[in-house]
């Protein structure tokens, strides 16, 4: 029995040590790269590793060259049986805030090994909250929005491009 114990012991410190070892660096600026083609850029941001993660702070996000959000802080966990990735405290220009919430207190994005064709998100803000999945196999993305009472009058052109339902909204496409 103490065999087991002991031999569990340097399993699970192996694990620990080779996830801390992991170059999450250059799996950020791996990440930047396949942002490129599609024109996403996040710069001015701070990369700090903390062993078992990583996180960025107080980054601009660009699309195609125009400022979309400013990220207080972003923390990535890279594990092979469970990875996440979680926004805090972003604000929307005041420019793409038609489109999109102005203030997200936080948005979660996770997946696992042991079906890594779905990854899970979760959020809210000053729009509410929301639940949705990005499948990359059928590459969809999925969100049910639970909107804040003042949604609609807030946000009337993003109110208007999704599916209104009892008490909530739908939001699918592919990309």
């Amino acid at each position: 029995m103490k065999k087991l114990i002991r031999f569990l012991g340097f399993v699970v410190l192996f694990v620990i040590v080779i996830f801390a070892m992991l170059p999450k660096k250059n799996l950020y600026y791996y990440a930047e790269s396949l942002m490129q083609p599609h024109e996403i850029i996040i710069s001015d941001e701070t990369f700090h590793d903390y062993g078992l993660w990583a996180s960025i702070t107080q980054g601009t996000a660009y699309v195609k060259g125009i400022p979309v959000a400013q990220i207080s802080k972003a923390t990535l966990i890279p594990a092979f049986l469970y990875n996440s990735l979680e926004f805090s405290d972003v604000s929307v220009a005041k420019s793409m805030q038609q489109f999109l919430p102005g203030n997200i207190e936080s948005l979660s994005i996770k997946g696992t090994a042991f079906y890594p064709i779905k990854w899970w998100m979760s959020g809210k803000g000053d729009f509410g909250s929301l639940k949705g999945d990005l499948n990359l196999l059928n590459r969809t993305i999925s969100l049910t929005i639970y909107p804040s009472e003042n949604f609609a009058k807030r946000y009337p052109a993003l109110a208007k491009n999704l599916t209104q339902k009892e008490d909530y909204y739908i939001y699918e496409s592919t990309y």
